[in-house]
Formats: structure tokens, C-alpha cells, sequence
């Protein structure tokens, strides 16, 4: 299973860096197997802290666990910087994608991890 993540804005492979105002992203699994995908998104780091949400008028969440369903490949969120925890460094963020098939197989798994900045 590969992601394949494009944030709204941002050139795939360049510098990424939120404010506080929801980003959409959509995130792509390709080399799937047949079944329903389930993505889980956390956000790491030191100081940068990102908060997730379902819908752009969704409350902001921590982390946000999605389901892929297996008649599809995307699945679409939005993110932001998480009000008060704004970055001391360039990239000292982390948004973490976790896929992995329902129900859970080691060969149908993969994760990425995107630095960023929020500002």
C-alpha cells in the first residue's frame, strides 16, 4: 500500500506551513488490497501542534481516525495549526498518516510522515 498526500497550496515535496485557517488535504492509496482502508492522523512535534477536522466546519480534533471505503482510493480532511502552539523552528511539526486495512493486515499498511511549520 503506498500514500500519496496533496495539500491544497503546496507543491508536492516543498515546504509546508500552516496557519490557523483549515488546509484541505487528500490523501490517495494506491497498491491496495480489496477492502475498506482505515486512516488515522496525528500530528507530532516539539512545539508545532496541529488540530484535524472531518469537514471544514467540523470542531477541531487532535488526532482523526477516516475510512476509505473499498469502492474508493481518497479520502479528504482539512488541518491547521492548532491555536497556541505555533512552531519555534522550520519543520519542527510532523502530520503522521497511518493506513492500514479494516481489519487490520501487517501487508496492507504503510505510513508517512510530512514535516511542517505553523505559524
Amino acid at each position: 500500500m503506498v500514500i500519496n498526500v496533496a495539500i491544497t497550496g503546496y507543491p508536492a515535496g516543498g515546504p509546508v506551513i500552516f496557519g490557523y485557517t483549515p488546509v484541505e488535504v487528500v490523501v490517495t492509496i494506491s497498491n491496495r488490497l480489496i477492502g475498506p482502508i482505515r486512516v488515522t492522523i496525528t500530528s507530532t512535534g516539539p512545539k508545532a501542534q496541529l488540530s484535524f477536522y472531518a469537514r471544514a466546519e467540523s470542531p477541531p480534533v487532535n488526532s482523526l481516525t477516516l475510512t476509505i471505503p473499498a469502492a474508493s482510493n481518497t479520502v479528504t480532511f482539512f488541518v491547521g495549526g492548532r491555536f497556541g502552539s505555533r512552531s519555534s523552528n522550520l519543520n519542527d511539526g510532523t502530520i503522521r498518516i497511518a493506513a492500514d486495512s479494516v481489519p487490520p493486515s501487517p501487508v496492507n499498511a504503510a505510513q508517512q510522515a510530512i514535516p511542517v511549520t505553523v505559524r
